[in-house]
């Protein structure tokens, strides 16, 4: 008895997978035209962001702790650096002001 049943479809691997990944590929172009999807795209960026000012700014390229309780260490201290800049930023800032609208 062989382990597996014969293969029905005797065209190229790669043929075969092109013809199937059409459906997933459309699939994914009507996701891409949802609210949900913009939402999710923005909300990625963000984090991205963050990501890459950790990186460029406050030199975390690589790991210098070792394991993984020292790895997660390393990125709450920087998490934590960062939102305090954020935090000093935003009330060091002067207040907005308020225009009023003027009834002449």
């Amino acid at each position: 008895m062989p382990l597996r049943p014969p293969r029905q479809d005797r065209r190229p691997i790669s043929t075969r997978l092109a013809a199937t990944g059409l459906d997933a590929r459309d699939i994914a172009r009507q996701k891409m035209k949802t609210k949900a999807f913009a939402r999710s795209q923005d909300e990625r960026k963000r984090v991205e962001m963050r990501f890459a000012h950790l990186k460029t700014h406050h030199g975390f390229e690589r790991m210098r702790l070792r394991g993984l309780s020292g790895a997660r260490d390393e990125f709450h201290l920087a998490a934590i650096v960062q939102n305090l800049k954020t935090l000093a930023l935003r009330t060091l800032r002067p207040p907005p002001t308020r225009y009023r609208a003027s009834f002449a």
